[in-house]
């Protein structure tokens, strides 16, 4: 397979298993906390022996959340 279509068959499979807890009811904020957790954890893994770029992710991944969180509007409510 080649790079491309790993990233898209790995995007379908989380799109499918987050379809699937929706539908169980599982809370998005647990959800997103735990998928964000195992991402950590195999930038972690793969990436032992260079903290500097681990720690450059997870910098990147909150200063792209932050403005994401900072362009939503204010009254939106979330979505469950």
């Amino acid at each position: 397979m080649s790079q491309n279509s790993d990233t898209r068959a790995a995007a379908l499979a989380i799109n499918a298993m987050i379809e699937k807890m929706a539908k169980k009811n599982v809370d998005p904020d647990h959800l997103a906390f735990v998928m964000i957790a195992a991402a950590y954890s195999m930038l972690l893994r793969n990436n032992i022996d260079n903290p500097f770029l681990v720690s450059s992710c997870l910098t990147a991944a909150m200063q792209a959340a932050v403005k994401s969180i900072m362009e939503e509007d204010v009254a939106e409510e979330i979505r469950h």
